[in-house]
């Protein structure tokens, strides 16, 4: 049994903008936690607060990748989780989130779903179906799902999508609020595993 809670967050990238402060901030503000992302991609550059964080790089981590990139991603998270051996997983983001909460290993995983998630419940066709019916089974591996809007939690529930998984709702306001409001979230989880 681990005497720490160690969190590993796992993003895509950190491109600069609101949501890596905000980030930033919760890494800052909870002990032993760091961030295993990719790298920024495009003409967007990282945004100057990832240097005051712990960041693992995971180099084959990327939004478009290939099906092949992808399968290195995995095996270099993988590794990194090993190494880190965290208490908590907390993915963020769609290919970080989907390759985060497959690695196996005794942790609780909790997963946010950004304003990006709203394609679940607004698509249509063949692929539309496959990335629901994938996000329905990997809710599934987690102890806790995150928004920040309560309204795309009850519509992502009306698309069978964490039916039965615990949710929080935490709105990007304060920075101390968004720590506690984690810090909270984040035991849930832990308590929800260790039952």
């Amino acid at each position: 049994m681990r005497t720490t809670t160690s969190i590993l967050h796992i993003v895509d990238s950190l491109p600069e903008g609101q949501e890596t402060r905000h980030l930033a901030e919760v890494v800052r503000g909870i002990a032993e936690s760091a961030v295993a992302c990719g790298m920024t991609s495009g003409s967007q550059p990282e945004d100057n607060c990832v240097s005051s964080i712990t960041v693992l790089r995971i180099p084959h981590l990327r939004t478009h990748g290939s099906f092949i990139s992808h399968i290195r991603a995995f095996i270099e998270l993988s590794r990194v989780i090993k190494k880190f051996a965290p208490s908590l997983i907390h993915t963020h983001g769609t290919i970080a989130g989907r390759l985060g909460r497959i690695v196996p290993g005794d942790y609780a995983r909790v997963h946010t779903f950004d304003a990006s998630a709203s394609e679940l419940v607004s698509g249509r066709g063949l692929r539309h179906e496959l990335r629901v019916i994938i996000e329905k089974l990997l809710a599934n591996r987690s102890e806790l799902l995150i928004t920040e809007d309560p309204e795309l939690a009850e519509r992502l529930r009306g698309v069978e999508i964490g039916l039965d998984q615990d949710w929080a709702v935490i709105p990007m306001t304060s920075v101390h609020e968004i720590i506690a409001a984690h810090s909270a979230a984040y035991e849930s989880a832990l308590n929800t595993l260790h039952r």
